[in-house]
């Protein structure tokens, strides 16, 4: 109306997440969708909090999940070079999307007071925790209620069934073929505030545990997405509160649980061969690259690992892995069967 200014709407999402695979990939689908519905994304890149001396196949499960890519891929990305092909290229580096979306900053603790202002923005409508291991506490949420925002939790795993972490381990494990994506209200509990929405997939046996979770980062970012779009058309959301006896807490598993898991075929990340060409594809990684830096490299960090834990071997994916020759491929012609 003349004469009168009219008020801008809230548009400021502050989303926190650790700065591994599966973040990345939610962060390089979300933020483009967020950024063109109108909204302005701040991301705090979080720690991963691993034990102090983790289980020898965790510990190299977070090599493929998070290492080799702040060690091999992103540097290689980041400068060009080779290891991009020519051609259309696959998902950002954290950096990248620093430099595409803006915004992106590192914190150590939910305390740190880069969020609080955050969260006294005034444009601030809400936040969210995506694969981000650092707990709210009540002041946390408290701070956000009173600024009228929403604090909501991006889960991997179908809720309230599967809380807690690595939820296709457990399931797979227990017999159960349950997967998806939750997104959830967070509360004082872990994993137990009211659903927002849900999308159930099935889980195959036959993925390894690392490959499933990937598989899990699309659909959660769609319906981040999807979910956003409804709030900045002022629809309102069906919240559902979880049934508190039903759900089921479960943290990382022991060395004994992933070797009985091995024992019925069930493997935490694939073989060094089948890890390459996943991240080829996701990041689009020239053929070169690949045969010549990436593969060499992870082999070594298997002949490594086997050295470090002789008895890893039992919850390997694959045993013979080990003894594989190391690929050359000086013309770019591709991987030899295997």
């Amino acid at each position: 109306m003349a004469g009168q200014m009219v008020a801008a709407k809230a548009n400021r999402v502050v989303l926190f997440s650790s700065d591994d695979v599966l973040p990345n990939i939610i962060l390089n689908h979300a933020l483009p969708a967020m950024v063109e519905m109108g909204l302005e994304p701040l991301v705090f890149l979080t720690p991963l909090l691993v034990h102090k001396a983790p289980p020898p196949s965790l510990e190299r499960l977070g090599f493929y999940e998070r290492d080799v890519l702040h060690t091999l891929i992103f540097p290689a990305l980041e400068n060009h070079g080779p290891s991009r092909r020519a051609a259309g290229h696959g998902l950002y580096t954290f950096k990248e999307l620093g430099r595409t979306f803006g915004g992106f900053e590192r914190i150590e603790q939910l305390d740190d007071p880069r969020v609080a202002q955050a969260f006294d923005h005034p444009m601030f409508l809400g936040a969210i925790s995506a694969h981000n291991q650092l707990l709210f506490r009540g002041r946390h949420i408290e701070h956000v209620r009173r600024r009228g925002g929403f604090l909501w939790n991006l889960h991997h795993g179908p809720l309230p069934d599967n809380r807690g972490l690595l939820a296709s381990f457990w399931n797979l494990l227990e017999g159960r073929t349950a997967h998806g994506v939750s997104l959830h209200e967070i509360d004082t509990g872990i994993d137990t505030g009211a659903l927002v929405v849900t999308a159930r997939l099935r889980l195959s046996p036959r993925q390894s545990i690392l490959a499933s979770m990937i598989d899990l980062g699309v659909p959660g970012a769609h319906l981040l997405v999807q979910t956003l779009s409804r709030v900045v058309a002022d629809m309102p959301l069906c919240l559902l509160p979880q049934a508190e006896a039903k759900g089921t807490y479960r943290s990382y598993p022991c060395e004994d649980d992933i070797v009985r898991a091995r024992h019925s075929g069930i493997s935490l990340t694939g073989h060094p061969l089948e890890m390459a060409s996943l991240y080829a594809d996701l990041y689009g990684l020239s053929e070169r690259f690949e045969v010549d830096t990436l593969v060499p490299a992870l082999l070594r960090y298997e002949q490594e690992w086997l050295a470090r834990y002789p008895g890893g071997a039992r919850s390997l994916a694959s045993e013979p892995l080990v003894h594989t020759s190391l690929p050359r491929c000086s013309d770019g012609v591709g991987l030899p069967a295997s």
